[in-house]
């Protein structure tokens, strides 16, 4: 358009030429979006800063890397108003056909009506439905001057197959399973975006047990936590249902009236009253797996993917205190409910655990960075992460007795190195001991894990996994690069990769740190350290039609590399075989040569290069 034209043009001709801000799903709402009487009990402009929590969960749908959004909550989070948000930006800032899928006719009507509210209510909104006939807004769809909305019920496949559709909203879709027999519902309605190459995909809902369809998706997510800063100390934290706190033997009633539950800072333990929430969630950050927030509330690391995954629990939200929290766990008879409801978190059936304060009790009189009497054999263990390594450093004695003697968290490999073979850890008698065997997770950086391992021969790459590799076999020997491109085998040539069956060797874990006088901590062991050694339980969960047990994270635990890193290196004290470790009286006892059969295996040896294992069995000692 020439300029001549344009200053002919009145005013509001050319405000309406004038193409549309581009804005994100939180600011249009908060500019656009009106609450009216019938919707809220305050009414008004929609403001964003009431549920901070909401906005990144908002923003990632208009997002153009992200593909997918995944948001796990409990209830009183405010789940709808933010999917209601993301229906009116579609039908303002960027027009595009829209299916809503809902587990039943009676939540349908109801998000329905929802909807029709939101449009009568907000100005910006009902320009768009100016003029539309009655025809316009049924109870299966809602048609725009610029695109539809369909609304369709997760038990009928011709709904979901019926329309392709650029976005898609998936409400509640733990209770698909109730809704239909047929054909998975969420995979069919994923099936209306595969003509649309920026194609966005909503599913939100209260979860139920680990095999729900939502915890399935969030698992597959970046899986974003929302820290929030302690107004003591400041350090960031994901609100935890464990520490919140209240009197002990006061009705739940009385506790929620008189507001006499407080939370206990996870970093300084300080007392965070009820009237310093609203503040530190304001100033809340969502994070995600494998990051951490920086005192000064950025983001540091983590995994992004365009599967975006959020997950919040009632201790955030503005309409209900941390009081009636405590209110409703007292008074649940169903704890099942309490924990899908209001912590936003699958429910298991626990079968072993340990709390942090047990692991405290277990705590000597030794120092720090040292080795106790009876400690004979030094193993490490590593957990990887994008912004460094969780490393732990144990003593190995007679029986299986072992001694924590240093873990702590370096952010580069020369630092790792310093720590496990650079330095020599005194034993009892001041003699320097160093470490035998560190197992190092290869599943994160793992060209840099090879690297680092083919440096140093007391170095092991592994992977673990969730359940044995083989009948029998919780560690299992492979070669690096056996199954990859010639290139890579031949960068690595030679170089093992131990896999470990994790759920084994925590359960093995647990019962080294129960056994009386067995496993040990140094006398000042970290808060942190002492929380991540307790952050999973083990559950049991059908699988394949049958009951199996595994570990899992417990519900709000933000951290587990330090476990991890316990678990390698107890990896490490099985193929070091430290149970056959003896005293020197033993050793000057004759002993028969023991008869060897033909099928007398010994699983763990030729596991590093060069063969030969680690053990001489001849002198039955290092």
């Amino acid at each position: 358009m020439t300029a001549d034209l344009l200053e002919q043009l009145t005013m509001r001709e050319r405000l309406a030429l004038r193409p549309p801000a581009k804005l994100t799903v939180s600011e249009w709402s908060d500019r656009y979006r009106v609450l009216g009487p019938d919707e809220a009990s305050r009414p008004g402009h929609w403001e964003t800063a009431f549920t901070p929590y909401l906005r990144g969960v908002m923003d990632a749908f208009s997002n153009p890397d992200v593909r997918t959004v995944v948001f796990v909550a409990g209830s009183q989070i405010g789940k709808s108003e933010g999917l209601l948000n993301v229906l009116g930006y579609s039908m303002d800032q960027d027009p595009a056909n829209t299916m809503v899928v809902l587990p039943n006719e009676k939540t349908l009507k109801y998000f329905n009506g929802r909807v029709s509210k939101m449009v009568a209510n907000s100005p910006k909104l009902a320009e768009h439905m100016e003029g539309r006939a009655k025809k316009d807004r049924t109870i299966d769809a809602i048609s725009t001057d610029r695109m539809s909305i369909y609304f369709a019920l997760a038990g009928s496949p011709a709904d979901l197959a019926s329309r392709p559709c650029k976005r898609v909203l998936l409400d509640e879709v733990d209770k698909y399973a109730q809704a239909t027999r047929e054909a998975e519902p969420v995979s069919l309605a994923r099936e209306r975006t595969k003509t649309f190459h920026d194609s966005t995909v909503l599913l939100a809902s209260t979860p139920t047990t680990r095999d729900g369809i939502i915890w399935g998706w969030w698992e597959q997510s970046d899986q974003h936590r929302y820290h929030v800063p302690c107004p003591h100390c400041g350090t960031y934290q994901v609100l935890d249902w464990e520490r919140v706190r209240w009197p002990k033997g006061i009705d739940g009633d009385v506790i929620a009236r008189d507001v006499l539950a407080w939370y206990e800072c996870s970093s300084c333990e300080e007392r965070i009253p009820e009237g310093e929430r609203r503040r530190m969630v304001q100033r809340g950050v969502w994070c995600p797996a494998g990051g951490e927030v920086l005192d000064d509330g950025t983001v540091r690391g983590g995994d992004f993917s365009s599967i975006r995954g959020f997950q919040i629990n009632a201790l955030y939200s503005p309409f209900v205190t941390w009081s009636e929290c405590a209110q409703e766990f007292l008074k649940a008879k169903d704890h099942q409910n309490f924990y899908n409801s209001w912590l936003g978190w699958v429910w298991e059936e626990v079968s072993d655990t340990i709390k942090p304060e047990a692991v405290a009790r277990l705590a000597s009189g030794y120092k720090r960075g040292t080795v106790p009497q009876g400690g004979m054999v030094l193993t490490a263990g590593v957990d990887v992460q994008a912004n460094g390594m969780y490393y732990e450093v144990r003593a190995w004695g007679i029986g299986e007795q072992s001694w924590l003697v240093q873990a702590g968290f370096v952010t580069t490999w020369d630092e790792l190195d310093g720590v496990l073979f650079q330095r020599r850890y005194p034993d009892a008698q001041g003699e320097p001991l160093e470490v035998s065997l560190a197992c190092i997770d290869s599943g994160y950086r793992t060209d840099e894990v090879y690297q680092f391992c083919m440096a140093h021969d007391a170095a092991m790459a592994v992977k673990g996994h969730a359940g044995a590799r083989g009948a029998g076999m919780p560690l299992r020997s492979t070669i690096v690069g056996q199954n990859n491109s010639a290139a890579h085998m031949q960068a690595y040539a030679g170089l093992a990769l131990t896999h470990v069956d994790t759920d084994h060797f925590k359960t093995k874990l647990m019962r080294l740190m129960l056994k009386e006088s067995c496993w040990h901590v140094h006398q000042d062991p970290d808060e942190e350290w002492l929380r991540q050694m307790a952050s999973e339980h083990k559950v049991r969960i059908r699988r394949g039609g049958r009951i199996i047990e595994t570990w899992q994270t417990k519900a709000g635990s933000r951290q587990n590399h330090y476990l991890d890193a316990a678990n390698y290196s107890l990896a490490a004290a099985e193929l070091l075989r430290v149970r056959e470790l003896v005293d020197d009286d033993e050793l000057n006892r004759p002993t028969p040569e023991p008869v060897r059969r033909p099928d007398d295996r010994r699983p763990y040896n030729d596991m590093r290069r060069g063969g030969g294992g680690w053990l001489d069995r001849r002198r039955g000692r290092w």
